[in-house]
């Protein structure tokens, strides 16, 4: 058998076959679900897949106007992705990733933005910010910040501490004369 195709006023509304159920016509807006995953595509001239859903919980929508979605697309589309978060893709180096340790800001393909337990401002292969229960840290370099917590502002510089506010103030690399 070849399945079982719905017409209304000669044109194909629904077809069922090979363990996959067609709503709506090839070339057209439709729905097509399967054993093992649901595409909705849209009704433009070259009908483009826009949503993506498999069996393992993986849900992606939008995707690129030239380009079909599926749940790997990362250009201009939303994924969610058991284990790993929810995506928000411009491109495969410039997204957004909200998972159950931080928000993720990649520019580039660098992370330049990371709010969780330890939050970072600016690519931390660089100048930025960290700030974390422990304390605020601003960085030119690794070698080269100053750190504030409940105890001190140290300024570090040359991976030495040069100056501390404290308890005891010292102004000085206090490995030597300060």
């Amino acid at each position: 058998s070849d399945g079982v195709t719905l017409k209304e006023n000669n044109n194909i509304r629904v077809q069922l076959a090979s363990d996959e159920l067609v709503l709506g016509r090839d070339g057209n807006a439709r729905t097509v679900i399967s054993d093992s995953s649901i595409a909705m595509f849209d009704g433009q001239g070259s009908s483009r897949q826009r949503v993506a859903i498999d069996n393992t919980g993986k849900i992606a929508v939008g995707g690129a106007s030239n380009a079909n979605v599926s749940v790997t697309s990362t250009d201009d589309v939303i994924r969610i992705n058991p284990g790993t978060g929810v995506f928000i893709f411009d491109d495969a180096n410039n997204f957004t990733q909200l998972d159950s340790t931080a928000f993720s800001i990649v520019k580039g393909g660098h992370v330049s933005a990371s709010f969780g337990t330890i939050t970072t401002i600016g690519p931390t292969s660089g100048s930025h910010v960290e700030i974390s229960g422990s304390g605020v840290s601003i960085y030119g370099t690794d070698n080269e910040y100053l750190n504030m917590n409940s105890t001190a502002i140290q300024i570090v510089k040359g991976g030495e501490v040069s100056a501390s506010f404290g308890a005891t103030t010292t102004i000085g690399p206090s490995a030597s004369a300060h």
